[in-house]
């Protein structure tokens, strides 16, 4: 999801729901314990090598750390309990031609 998408709301819903409910999957297969406080970073590895905005992933992130909520690791997702970091675009090319991935890393703090 970007910031740049101009879905209807419905569409964008969808989206949202698909994020949040993968992310909350792999958090409890992951088996993250509940914590008191956390940092989370996005990132994003394009499947091709045009220059992307790292804030337009902003609207994925806010998803996934309300997945994160919803999965039990932490109460609510204000600065108390996570702590947000920038998205980060890594380096894209032929490994990564099947297509963009996301990586979510969650770090007790």
């Amino acid at each position: 999801m970007s910031l740049n998408d101009r879905d209807h709301w419905r569409v964008k819903a969808d989206k949202t729901s698909e994020y949040v409910d993968t992310t909350i999957v792999l958090v409890r297969q992951a088996k993250v314990p509940k914590l008191q406080k956390i940092s989370v970073l996005l990132a994003y590895g394009p499947k091709d090598r045009r220059v992307r905005d790292p804030l337009n992933l902003v609207q994925t992130l806010k998803a996934v750390e309300d997945a994160i909520v919803r999965a039990g690791v932490v109460p609510d997702d204000n600065p108390l309990y996570v702590e947000s970091l920038m998205p980060v675009i890594l380096e894209s090319g032929p490994a990564n031609s099947r297509g963009g991935r996301l990586w979510v890393t969650i770090s007790e703090i």
